[in-house]
């Protein structure tokens, strides 16, 4: 069961604290040489959030982030948290225009991204009054992960159901990317709701989650913010590429993954793919788009994993609907709404009278 006053009182740093204070020792972050425990990533954490704050950070300040999947993302993301920020999503492909929009809509007083970014942002004035971090300095020293060298500020008051953590911006299929404004309460739930369809698979402490969808994407941030939760190991790579995904799969044997329809077909499609490569895997999510039966039967065939797929937006945090994990399932379907999520079915025209089953019409959530 969920209960709800309890996560009504936990913010996104609260559940990285919870999870270091249990298994301290247990393997939080895996990005290539770079890896922390739980105990050393509340420490990286807690050394950046410091430098923020003695460089003039201060509680609801908005940070845009642009940062491939790494493990600086995700000290970066913690830190900002810890000081009462907000994270503003930045997807790295953007290119100036796109990132313009994003700056003059969001202002963001702070900016992280890698050096390689450096052009693009001399392209766009509303960098003017804007402090950029980068990852690294002029000489080529990690700007991210530096011991602490002051005093760590106190924790400030954050009210999980009322502040902002992160503005996430939405596809804009239908006009212009709007940013969505979740609350930490928003994003904590989220995670517990989604958590609850497969609570009888997945162990707290004993999971290692692998990360290959970008983290500034809605899903994937909250694939994240899951494995935290789990205190599971979080295996990332930068960028997708199939063969990297499966020489991450046969070192280290993750037990879930989250990825697209597109992820797990370049994956089934390697000639080098051995019958039991996959077969680490308890649990494999499809999001971002209808996944093809004869590839959910093949992944499925391959892994002996439970293949979920969803459905969910932005604006739902993320998901909203999940196939269900010991019952039957749909092809094709998004499944059931989630724990303490209600949804029907209404007519296009009104919006308002609710449909019988197998009748079109419009989803409200």
């Amino acid at each position: 069961m969920i209960d709800q006053e309890a996560l009504s009182k936990l913010t996104l740093y609260d559940l990285l604290l919870q999870s270091a204070k249990e298994f301290p020792s247990k393997m939080a972050v895996i990005d290539g040489s770079l890896q922390f425990t739980y105990e050393e990533l509340v420490k990286a954490v807690d050394a950046f959030s410091s430098s923020l704050y003695y460089q003039g950070f201060r509680k609801g300040d908005r940070v845009g982030m642009m940062l491939p999947n790494s493990i600086h993302y995700i000290v970066s993301y913690y830190a900002v948290q810890r000081l009462g920020g907000i994270v503003v999503q930045v997807n790295p492909q953007y290119q100036a225009v796109e990132l313009d929009y994003i700056m003059v809509d969001a202002e963001p007083k702070w900016f992280i991204c890698e050096r390689i970014q450096h052009g693009k942002i001399r392209e766009v004035r509303a960098f003017n009054d804007v402090h950029v971090i980068f990852t690294t300095d002029d000489y080529g020293a990690d700007r991210i992960l530096q011991p602490s060298s002051g005093v760590q500020p106190e924790q400030v008051s954050i009210s999980p159901k009322a502040d902002i953590a992160v503005i996430q911006y939405t596809g804009g299929t239908t006009g212009k990317s709007k940013g969505v404004m979740l609350t930490h309460f928003n994003i904590v739930c989220n995670i517990h709701q989604s958590g609850e369809a497969f609570s009888d698979v997945l162990n707290k402490g004993e999971e290692r989650i692998l990360g290959v969808a970008p983290l500034t994407h809605a899903m994937a941030m909250t694939n994240m913010n899951n494995s935290v939760r789990l205190a599971s190991t979080f295996i990332i790579l930068g960028k997708f590429d199939a063969g990297k995904v499966l020489e991450l799969i046969r070192k280290y044997q993750p037990t879930m993954m989250l990825g697209s329809p597109t992820m797990y077909i370049a994956l089934l499609n390697l000639q080098d793919l051995q019958p039991n490569d996959l077969s680490c895997f308890k649990i494999c999510i499809s999001g971002a788009a209808p996944i093809p039966a004869e590839v959910l039967k093949n992944l499925e065939k391959k892994s002996g994993a439970h293949i979920l797929e969803g459905y969910g937006l932005s604006e739902g945090t993320t998901s909203t609907h999940r196939t269900p994990l010991n019952k039957k399932r749909k092809i094709g379907s998004v499944g059931s709404p989630i724990a303490l999520t209600e949804a029907k079915i209404v007519d296009e025209e009104t919006g308002t009278k609710e449909l019988p089953p197998g009748e079109k019409g419009e989803l409200i959530i």
